[in-house]
């Protein structure tokens, strides 16, 4: 479950990132329909969310489940880039954080 909520940051990234032309367009979203503080806010969320899981799995099923946080530092990036307004690569540093995250998660999961 962890690695699935990446998917959804990317989704939500690209539409984040978009923000400006889908509204010129007429493209409804979920970001256009949260505002930009809130969109930031949801992605946020959806960056962080999988960590907490992870940290909670790694405290009450098996420590080596704790691996994936190996990639805090991506997410942690990340997020300073979405802070400083700096969408334009967005969606693809949100997959390679998934990519990254979700290797060492199954890494995690065929160790115990």
């Amino acid at each position: 479950l962890p690695p699935t909520v990446h998917v959804e940051a990317v989704l939500h990234g690209n539409n984040l990132r978009d923000m400006h032309e889908d509204s010129r367009s007429g493209i409804r979203t979920l970001a256009l329909l949260l505002g930009r503080r809130r969109a930031e806010q949801l992605f946020v969320a959806l960056v962080l969310l999988p960590f907490a899981l992870v940290l909670w799995q790694a405290l009450t099923v098996a420590p080596a489940r704790g691996a994936a946080l190996l990639a805090l530092p991506l997410g942690a990036k990340l997020l300073g880039a979405v802070r400083r307004g700096a969408l334009t690569d967005l969606p693809r540093k949100t997959a390679g954080l998934q990519f990254v995250f979700g290797m060492l998660y199954v890494a995690s999961l065929l160790y115990v």
